[in-house]
C-alpha cells in the first residue's frame, strides 16, 4: 500500500498543471463572454427606452425602409448613451397601425400603433486571442429588439405657462443660444407633432395649444377693455393697509376668482420693463401660434402664480377630455417685491399654493364635461429649465412630485412635453 501511494505522488500536481493550462486558455473567452452578456443587457435597456420614446413622439416613421431619420436618431442616441465605446452596425424602426385590416400586432393589440426597434452594435473584445486560444476575435456583435405599443392619442388642450423673466435671456448648458430662444424652438417642434396627431385623428376633436407668458405680470387684455390692447396685468386680488398704503394679496378672493378674467383695475401702470409677450388662446392654427411666439422677449422678475392663474383661465376655454398645463421656468420665484407691494413674488406663490390654488384649478376643470360627453381629466406639470426643479418646493407641491421634470437639453424637454401630451405611451411588450 505504501509503495502504491509513493507511485501516485506527483500525479495530482501534473493533473492540476494540465487543468490550469486549460483554465488559462479559457479565461479570455469567459471574460469576453461576460462582457458580451453585459453589453447585450445594456443594449436591451437602450432599445426598450428608445421604443418608448419613439412611441411618445409618434412620428409617422416615413423616409426609408429602416424608418425615419428622426426615429433612427433617437435609437442611436440611446444606444450610444447606454453602450459607450461600441459602434452601431444597423438601426431599423418599423411602425404598424394596429387598427388596419390584416395587420397583426403583438398580444392582439388593436387600439393604436406598434413600434418595433431593431439595433445591432459591434463591441471590441478585451482579448483577441491572436489565434492561440479560444476567443471572440477582435470584436463581436450584439443585437436587440424591443416593441412598444401606443394607444391612439386622446385629444388634449395644452396650455404652456412660460417663464419670460430676464434670466431667460441667459445662455444655458443645453444649447448655445439664450434660453428663451431655445424654448421658442422647442414649442415649435411640439406643435409640429400636435399637427401630425391632428392629421391622424380624422373625425375627432383636434388637440389645441395655448400659451401665457409671465414675469412679474401677464400681458393680457382686460375683459372690460377688449379694444384697448394688452396691459401688464396681475392676477391677484389685493387690499391696502398701513401708512404707505402697501398692497397685500387677498389669498382667498384670488383663489375664488381664479377663473374670472381680470378687468382694467388689475393693470399695472408703474412698473417698467422691456418684455414683449401676450396671451395666445387655445388654437389649432399652429403656424399663427408660432409666428406670434417668435416675437416674444423676456425681461423683469419671476412670479409663477401669475402664469398658473392665467393659464387656468385659458385652459377653461377648452373642449377636449384632457387638459394639460405645463409650467416652464428656469428658477424659483423672485425674492424681490414689485413696485407698491408688501410681499415678494415667492411669498405670494407659496401662500396661494398652500391655500389650495392648484387643487382648485384641477377640481374645477375636472368637474366639466368634454365635447364627447366624457369627464375632463386635468394634469398640471412643471419642467425645470436648466435648473433643479426639485428645489422648488412651491411648484412641486402644486403639481405633485410625479409631475416634476428636469430638462438639461432641448431634446429632453421635447420628449418630456410630448410624453405628457401623449399620456397613453409606453405600453412595453
Amino acid at each position: 500500500m505504501d509503495n502504491f501511494r509513493k507511485k501516485q505522488q506527483g500525479n495530482a500536481s501534473i493533473i492540476f498543471i494540465l487543468m490550469l493550462a486549460g483554465m488559462i486558455g479559457l479565461f479570455p473567452l469567459a471574460t469576453d463572454s461576460a462582457h458580451a452578456l453585459q453589453t447585450r443587457a445594456l443594449l436591451d435597456d437602450a432599445s426598450e427606452v428608445a421604443s418608448i420614446a419613439i412611441a411618445a413622439l409618434n412620428d409617422p416613421n416615413k423616409g426609408s425602409s429602416s424608418g425615419s431619420q428622426t426615429n433612427r436618431a433617437i435609437v442611436e442616441n440611446y444606444a450610444y448613451a447606454y453602450v459607450p465605446g461600441a459602434d452601431i452596425q444597423s438601426v431599423a424602426v418599423s411602425r404598424k397601425d394596429c387598427e388596419m385590416k390584416n395587420v397583426i400586432c403583438l398580444a392582439h393589440f388593436q387600439g393604436g400603433y406598434q413600434y418595433q426597434v431593431n439595433v445591432s452594435m459591434t463591441q471590441q473584445s478585451w482579448f483577441n486571442g491572436n489565434g492561440s486560444m479560444p476567443s471572440f476575435g477582435d470584436s463581436y456583435t450584439v443585437r436587440s429588439q424591443a416593441i412598444s405599443q401606443k394607444l391612439k392619442t386622446v385629444p388634449v388642450d395644452v396650455v404652456i405657462a412660460a417663464d419670460f423673466s430676464g434670466s431667460m435671456r441667459d445662455t444655458w448648458s443645453g444649447g448655445t443660444v439664450a434660453k428663451y430662444k431655445s424654448l421658442i424652438d422647442i414649442i415649435h417642434q411640439v406643435t409640429s407633432q400636435l399637427e401630425v396627431g391632428n392629421q391622424q385623428a380624422v373625425g375627432s376633436s383636434p388637440s389645441t395649444i395655448g400659451l401665457t407668458a409671465y414675469n412679474f405680470f401677464n400681458h393680457s387684455i382686460p375683459r372690460d377693455l377688449s379694444s384697448g390692447g394688452a396691459c401688464r396685468m396681475t392676477q391677484e386680488h389685493v387690499y391696502t393697509k398701513g401708512w404707505f398704503r402697501k398692497k397685500y394679496i387677498d389669498v382667498y378672493q384670488t383663489i375664488r376668482e381664479i377663473f374670472v378674467p381680470k378687468n382694467h383695475s388689475h393693470c399695472d401702470t408703474k412698473t417698467i420693463d422691456n418684455s414683449i409677450f401676450y396671451d395666445i388662446s387655445l388654437t389649432t392654427d399652429f403656424e399663427a401660434f408660432n409666428r406670434a411666439l417668435s416675437h416674444f422677449y423676456p425681461d423683469h422678475g419671476t412670479a409663477s402664480f401669475q402664469g398658473i392663474i392665467r393659464g387656468a383661465q385659458l385652459l377653461n376655454e377648452g373642449n377636449n377630455p384632457r387638459r394639460l398645463m405645463i409650467i416652464v421656468s428656469d428658477g424659483v420665484d423672485s425674492p424681490a417685491k414689485a413696485s407698491g407691494y408688501a410681499e415678494t413674488a415667492s411669498q405670494k406663490s407659496a401662500v396661494l399654493v398652500d391655500a389650495g390654488m392648484c387643487d382648485m384649478i384641477r377640481n374645477t376643470l375636472d368637474s366639466q364635461i368634454a365635447y364627447n360627453g366624457n369627464s375632463v381629466e386635468t394634469t398640471l406639470a412643471f419642467i425645470g429649465f436648466d435648473y433643479d426643479p426639485f428645489t422648488n418646493a412651491t411648484l412641486q407641491k402644486c403639481v405633485g412630485l410625479e409631475n416634476v421634470y428636469q430638462a438639461q437639453d432641448s431634446q429632453q424637454m421635447i420628449n418630456q412635453i410630448l410624453a405628457l401630451i401623449n399620456e397613453e405611451t409606453g405600453h412595453l411588450r
